[in-house]
């Protein structure tokens, strides 16, 4: 009974060294493999499938049609790069998604790019977002507010007291809602409702009004066709309040004909969209997606999917006067095509 008492404290003793020695080499196994991925971030591919996923917006909103459009080219021009577009809350979502990790490329405002950068204001609370990176300007965008035509508003005056949608929570709509709204001193109900559900409870009198960033807009362009709409001219009063409030804003027009109904231009804020990246998004994977959004033939195929792409251009002299750097892959792609 002894020996056999000795001999399974023997076996047992050399099961314990075994597993012992399996979970050191695990571990070191996966310290390796740690650092290896920390090493490629931003160097090269694994010759793995891609997976890049690009915040747009709500369905409804000029975000969604514009990231849906360049990720389907992307996806069909670039064999083992997948790209996604992923519906979120749009602009200061979008940066929050890249900030945390959740999101590759995003779309947002110039002026929460340098908030987000240094910490400020909306970003106050989340603190310095030093992981965004600079791909390209998107585009031009007005912001603007929309009511029904037998509504009796004419002027942003006319909205004190009203009850109107800023836009879905976290999206640039709200985001400049408020900020315009704010400066001048014009107190409303404020709702928060997605761009398609918005156009929904204006036509049926649910709210009496709502913001909307970026133009054409699939919501506006839906209601328009169905119902006659009024957009909110700006006064030269209110426009210069608002450049000397904000910094970025400046005065344009809304042209005549986006919109059904709407013959003449419009005088509202615009300010600029820009493409950005988190900064592990893979340098070569960055030109490549360059590459093909940039390329003449492309561009047509992106302008006639959503026209705002028509105005996608480097910029990259005044998106660095936001303080933030441009993505090395950009910067590759620009120098050897001599764009600026």
């Amino acid at each position: 009974m002894r020996k056999y008492s000795g001999l399974l404290l023997i076996l047992v003793l050399i099961f314990s060294a075994l597993l012992m020695g399996c979970a050191a080499t695990n571990q070191s196994s996966g310290n390796s493999n740690e650092s290896a991925s920390e090493n490629d971030k931003g160097n090269k591919n694994t010759g793995k499938d891609v997976q890049i996923s690009f915040g747009g917006s709500a369905p409804g909103g000029v975000y969604f049609y514009m990231v849906g459009v360049l990720a389907n080219l992307l996806s069909e021009e670039l064999p083992g790069i997948n790209v996604t577009n992923v519906s979120t809350g749009a602009s200061v979502a979008n940066v929050i998604g890249i900030a945390n990790g959740e999101l590759d490329f995003g779309l947002t405002y110039g002026s929460l790019i340098k908030e987000a950068w240094n910490g400020t204001d909306t970003f106050k609370d989340q603190g310095e977002q030093k992981m965004i990176r600079g791909i390209a300007k998107a585009y031009e965008s007005p912001h603007y507010f929309v009511a029904m035509k037998d509504s009796g508003i004419t002027s942003m005056a006319d909205l004190k007291g009203k009850k109107v949608s800023v836009g879905p929570p976290g999206s640039g709509a709200q985001y400049n809602t408020d900020i315009i709204l704010n400066i001048l001193g014009i107190d409303v109900k404020r709702e928060f409702l997605s761009f398609a559900d918005a156009g929904t409870a204006l036509k049926e009198g649910r709210i009496d009004a709502f913001g909307q960033s970026g133009a054409p807009s699939g919501a506006v362009t839906e209601l328009a066709e169905t119902s006659d709409i009024v957009i909110i001219p700006f006064s030269d009063e209110e426009m210069d309040q608002l450049e000397k409030e904000t910094g970025f804003y400046t005065t344009g027009q809304l042209k005549a004909n986006t919109y059904k109904g709407i013959d003449q231009e419009i005088q509202m804020p615009m300010f600029t969209v820009y493409w950005i990246a988190h900064k592990d998004v893979d340098d070569e994977t960055v030109e490549k997606i360059l590459e093909v959004a940039m390329d003449e033939n492309n561009r047509k195929t992106l302008v006639d999917g959503y026209p705002l792409w028509s105005e996608l251009t480097p910029d990259i002299e005044n998106f660095e006067k936001l303080g933030v750097p441009f993505h090395p892959g950009a910067v590759n792609y620009y120098n050897k095509n001599n764009l600026k």
